[in-house]
């Protein structure tokens, strides 16, 4: 009897999904799919990152986890060199087919990744040299690990590539809670900055390797091999490298003008807008594949009213934040009631997260002149609005600019989009 009745909930569920394809024009049984794993995935990050945010608030000075930040945001930067547009590109290989070259990518990963770990050797070396040990021997201990932290990333473009969301949701939660777990016990006993740090980059970087070779363990991968791909991946990290730049550049500018505290509270205004905004783009995750093998006349006839009724459940959720911002961080990050005014604000970012689906397709589909315009015209208008804010506002200055910059990045986007 129970069995009957899950099998006529299920049969039910099936036949109300294909009903509403004829609205949302959209496969709906691949979405539902896709998007339950997505929800595990979103809430147990969620929590996972709660648990690490309460930690470093309540744990740690607002000083030292400023610099913290800023060390991590100066690593992304040199990161540039470990060639992370190849993850993007060998998820179109995947989907394709093409396989074996996930071990292509790995090898051009750290060999390149080599050059950044270098390049952070020498900022430690400089800093050693101009009396500042603290950034010195941060800088250095960011170099070792630059080559092997990264590179091992791979197996999540992989796994979305063969649209194993299942897998891809175990990879992420153990990803992100093995970190914590080496993490909060190590804030809770020591504020030393390099054995946070140290943690920090042992955890993650061990992580990702023994996810790599579980995925092509447990997913073996065939033979067939993309011969455009790493050189594809490289034309994606060259467009994404401004960006990269510009999202470093209000942590830099701040630390700069304001110090390691104005950072801190920098990022804690930003931390739950981009959580939830990255709820949303875990939908871009499901669609890339679709993406990959649809010809681009379809897309453009069926993918904008899908971001338009996207937009408008995004913009709800950006609404109810605003109000309930003060309360969460009252009972949450009593020690940040600095970032509530500047996080209501950056809240504007939930609902421009939806646009982002017109630059994933032109990812999917390769369009390289568009994507080329779409990530130098984005990072370059940032870059402009934070060396321009900045200084004569400060925090305030770098919240106008990421506001804007969605703006723009969402206009621009979908005018590109139409016209590739």
């Amino acid at each position: 009897m129970r069995a009957t009745m899950l099998e006529r909930f299920k049969h039910g569920s099936v036949h109300l999904l294909r009903w509403s394809e004829k609205y949302t024009k959209t496969d709906m049984i691949y979405l539902a799919q896709g998007s339950a794993w997505s929800a595990i995935d979103t809430i147990l990050s969620a929590l996972i990152s709660l648990a690490t945010a309460l930690a470093f608030a309540n744990l740690i000075p607002k000083e030292t986890y400023g610099t913290y930040q800023y060390v991590l945001v100066v690593a992304d930067l040199f990161g540039i060199l470990v060639l992370g547009g190849v993850d993007t590109a060998s998820a179109r290989s995947v989907a394709r087919g093409m396989e074996g070259s996930i071990f292509d990518g790995l090898r051009a990963k750290i060999r390149w990744g080599l050059l950044g770990g270098a390049g952070s050797v020498m900022l430690g070396a400089y800093y050693l040299a101009h009396t500042n040990p603290t950034l010195g021997w941060a800088f250095i201990i960011i170099g070792i690990f630059i080559p092997f932290w990264e590179a091992p990333t791979l197996y999540a473009g992989y796994l979305q590539g063969k649209k194993r969301f299942d897998l891809a949701t175990a990879c992420d939660v153990i990803g992100q809670l093995i970190p914590a777990l080496v993490l909060i016990p190590c804030l809770f006993l020591t504020h030393n900055l390099f054995i946070i740090l140290a943690a920090y980059l042992l955890s993650w970087g061990g992580v990702r390797a023994l996810l790599f070779w579980l995925t092509i363990h447990l997913l073996p991968p065939n033979r067939a091999r993309d011969p455009d791909m790493v050189t594809y991946g490289k034309h994606l990290t060259v467009m994404t490298a401004v960006s990269t730049v510009a999202s470093s550049a209000d942590d830099v500018l701040l630390w700069h003008f304001l110090g390691p505290a104005a950072v801190a509270i920098y990022i804690f205004a930003q931390a739950i807008p981009t959580r939830a905004a990255g709820v949303i783009k875990t939908i871009n995750r499901l669609a890339f594949p679709k993406f990959a093998a649809t010809d681009s006349i379809t897309l453009k006839q069926t993918l904008p009213r899908k971001v338009i009724l996207l937009f408008g459940i995004s913009l709800l959720g950006a609404l109810a934040y605003i109000l309930c911002a003060q309360f969460i961080f009252t009972l949450f990050f009593p020690q940040y009631l600095a970032s509530v005014h500047y996080s209501q604000l950056l809240a504007l970012i939930i609902a421009m997260q939806p646009f982002n689906l017109f630059s994933s397709a032109l990812s999917a589909q390769a369009k390289k002149k568009a994507l080329y315009i779409y990530n130098f015209a984005v990072p370059a208008v940032r870059l402009i609005l934070l060396f321009s804010l900045i200084p004569p506002f400060g925090i305030w200055g770098a919240v106008f600019a990421l506001v804007i910059t969605d703006v723009f990045d969402s206009a621009i986007s979908a005018t590109l989009f139409y016209w590739a």
